[in-house]
């Protein structure tokens, strides 16, 4: 599935700058983008860390709005990445579920929109490649469904050098739903990868973000994970 976005769907243009990190550095990449309706050419900017992308967007009129904190990050060191192996942590672990309706435009009920990252390497925003939720069994009317991680390749000059999640719980129904609580979905990531015998750090990202916005995440349980 080609996981790139056109121009068309979502921006009329856009320039990449800054500087390239390593997967825990600390340093920001601004990458200011054209947004992309006729109508609309203000600037926005979306946040990097090196190559990797610090928040999700989605396509609102035309618009990339920063939603949720992209809270997770898959590193792979001295080894060749390997995205198969981390599909693999959730594919074959039975609390989580695959999402399959992925491929929509929108999921599940047209409602929800899909959640996209900016891809440095291709200049554009991305689809994600995979996504999962571990479904809570009881629950009342309007509360959590359960947690839900959406997965990307992050790739450099055309190569894939690492995963990025964003992990978040579903509160709502599954018509109409939000995010939130982003430190206990990263928590219930990082069970699913012990479990698969890899490694996670917990970590601190700087989403670069507005404050108001990040004072409504709250805690963002910022996670990196490495193959044992």
């Amino acid at each position: 599935m080609d996981s790139g976005m056109t121009r068309r769907e979502l921006l009329s243009g856009a320039t990449a700058v800054g500087v390239a990190a390593g997967l825990s550095g600390c340093l920001d990449r601004s990458v200011t983008t054209s947004r992309g309706s006729p109508d609309d050419g203000s600037p926005s900017t979306m946040r990097m860390d090196g190559r990797y992308p610090l928040v999700s967007s989605e396509n609102v009129g035309g618009r990339a709005v920063p939603t949720m904190p992209v809270n997770v990050r898959i590193g792979f060191g001295e080894t060749d990445a390997d995205v198969e192996a981390v599909r693999d942590v959730f594919r074959y672990n039975p609390r989580w579920s695959p999402i399959v309706r992925l491929v929509d435009r929108y999921w599940p009920f047209h409602e929800s929109p899909t959640q996209f990252v900016w891809d440095a390497d291709l200049a554009g925003f991305r689809r994600p490649l995979a996504s999962y939720r571990y479904p809570f069994l009881r629950r009342k009317p309007g509360g959590a469904i359960g947690y839900h991680v959406y997965l990307w390749d992050v790739r450099d000059r055309g190569e894939v050098v690492g995963v990025v999640g964003q992990a978040h719980k579903d509160v709502g129904s599954l018509r109409t739903h939000v995010g939130t609580d982003y430190h206990e979905a990263t928590g219930a990531v990082a069970t699913a990868f012990h479990r698969a015998d890899w490694h996670t750090t917990p970590a601190s990202f700087d989403y670069g973000v507005d404050p108001s916005q990040r004072r409504r995440w709250g805690p963002t349980g910022d996670l990196l994970v490495r193959p044992e």
